[in-house]
């Protein structure tokens, strides 16, 4: 039977070092989000020039 004096200490270490791994996590996501979005734009700009190019072509009555 382990005492309560290293149960203790056992508990409080857990409680550390979730809090870490927590805080870890949060700024996991965060980093993802932004990079998530900062992609959704450029994909955004991609398409709009596409969209932009299609146009042209149409108007100049040379479509693919």
């Amino acid at each position: 039977m382990t005492p309560r004096s290293v149960l203790a200490r056992r508990r409080r270490t857990n409680r550390r070092s979730r809090e870490v791994t927590a805080s870890l996590g949060a700024v996991r996501t965060a980093v993802g989000v932004r990079l998530s979005r900062t992609a959704r734009a450029g994909n955004k700009r991609e398409h709009q020039h596409d969209d932009t190019e299609r146009e042209r072509r149409m108007l100049h009555g040379t479509t693919a």
